[in-house]
């Protein structure tokens, strides 16, 4: 897509770091100094606490690391600073440089560098979803049609278009995948990638891969209307728990974006607040100069305050938020599995019915070579769809069972970051009272 920057969200969870953790232990001395020893046990829970969290959220950093760089996956990836190019007011787009590691023997270099812009990286989402039946495929970021080069929104798309590349290259059968070999060593360019693919099919004689996923999804639609009746309700079990899942992410993001929009509602009346200190400072500074400073410093800290809360809360909707961002696109994406498996179940029924209809009609007129022949290619579409079927539904339960383990995982590490963003601003906010507490 010439209009849009071409290059283009594990199944793991964002990388957190631990810079921001304030040092505990001199919070509680803090406290005991400024406010006496009756605080003090509680101070120390609250740090033994604190430290447990931080400890905790640590560990869940190293195993999200773990997960979506993982140690035994044959590949480590990085996207570094993306760059415009310019062609036109049309044709501009922005390109990534991509590092890439591996220890594959079948790539031409164990390490190297390659240029990808957007619609590259839709191309591999595509051939993989189309290559791969049965498997998770990951999501890629959203499209924009509008600030395509603001730089909040492309460093943006730098990290998530790296969040894909990492859970592909993390799954043990889509790091193996040509189309990924093709995505990292060919020229720039669709077509040539589409050649790539199509050389490296036949240096390996592999056959094509069936692009059934379109076919049976066009087959399954004109047959039938209605819902197939699902042999295996396991599946149709996580077909409603995930549609009730993605309907909860959906209420949670928006109400923790009412959220933000009543907080920055209150921040504002908070600074209002600390406006009208400061006209009392004024308005006390020829009568009462003890009384005018003390205003002044409360109006100091309230100023303090209110950028502190604009800082947590930008931090909370650039972690959290985009977490849940995330985690929206990663259901879509099991959706699609599942609506990829129906697709082939319709496909199955439909060649099972039309198998059952040819037989009748063979036993009303036996000896019809034309209706024998008819039943023969009515036989090898049942197997071949049934064969689809069952493979793509043993895949797709494993990927789903793979997506749940790491889901409780993710969720934990984006609560605790959550929590851990919420404790160090308020830790540091107590800092600011018991500053003004000193003063006055």
């Amino acid at each position: 897509m010439e209009g849009e920057d071409s290059f283009t969200p594990n199944l793991s969870s964002p990388q957190f770091t631990t810079d921001e953790t304030i040092n505990l232990s001199e919070e509680s001395s803090r406290k005991s100094q400024l406010f006496g020893g009756n605080i003090s046990q509680g101070s120390d829970e609250i740090s033994a606490r604190t430290s447990e969290i931080s400890f905790g959220r640590k560990s869940l950093d190293r195993e999200a690391a773990r997960s979506e760089n993982n140690v035994d996956a044959p590949f480590n990836v990085r996207l570094s600073t993306p760059e415009k190019v310019e062609k036109g007011i049309v044709g501009s787009h922005v390109e990534y440089t991509i590092h890439v590691q591996t220890t594959l023997n079948h790539y031409k270099n164990s390490e190297f560098t390659t240029t990808r812009r957007f619609s590259d990286f839709v191309w591999l989402r595509d051939q993989l979803l189309e290559n791969n039946p049965g498997y998770l495929i990951p999501p890629l970021p959203e499209k924009a049609i509008f600030n395509r080069f603001n730089t909040e929104f492309v460093e943006y798309r730098r990290k998530e278009l790296e969040r894909f590349l990492k859970r592909v290259v993390a799954h043990p059968n889509l790091s193996q995948s040509i189309d990924l070999q093709a995505f990292f060593e060919a020229e720039r360019g669709e077509s040539t990638l589409k050649k790539a693919v199509e050389k490296e099919k036949r240096e390996s004689n592999d056959p094509a891969p069936s692009s059934g996923g379109k076919f049976f999804s066009f087959l399954g639609a004109a047959a039938t209307s209605a819902p197939p009746s699902d042999p295996d309700q396991w599946f149709d079990s996580k077909r409603h728990y995930i549609t009730s899942l993605e309907n909860h992410f959906q209420i949670l993001n928006k109400n923790f974006n009412n959220t933000i929009k009543k907080r920055k509602e209150a921040l504002a009346a908070f600074s209002e607040f600390g406006v009208g200190c400061s006209l009392m400072a004024s308005a006390e500074a020829d009568q009462d100069s003890t009384t005018s400073n003390s205003f002044n410093a409360f109006a100091d800290i309230i100023t303090q305050g209110a950028d502190l809360e604009n800082k947590k809360m930008d931090e909370e909707t650039n972690s959290f938020e985009e977490s849940l961002k995330d985690y929206l696109r990663i259901i879509a994406s099991v959706k699609e599995l599942l609506q990829s498996r129906q697709d082939r179940l319709v496909a199955y029924q439909n060649a099972t019915k039309n198998l059952e209809q040819k037989r009748e009609r063979l036993e009303k007129t036996k000896g019809n070579a034309k209706l024998e022949t008819e039943v023969t290619q009515a036989q090898e579409k049942y197997e071949e769809t049934q064969n689809e079927f069952n493979l793509v539904s043993s895949r797709a339960k494993s990927e789903i069972q793979r997506f749940e383990a790491e889901k409780l995982r993710d969720v934990k590490a984006i609560l605790v970051r959550f929590t851990q963003i919420n404790i160090n601003y308020e830790l540091q906010m107590a800092d600011l009272w018991k500053i003004l507490l000193s003063d006055l």
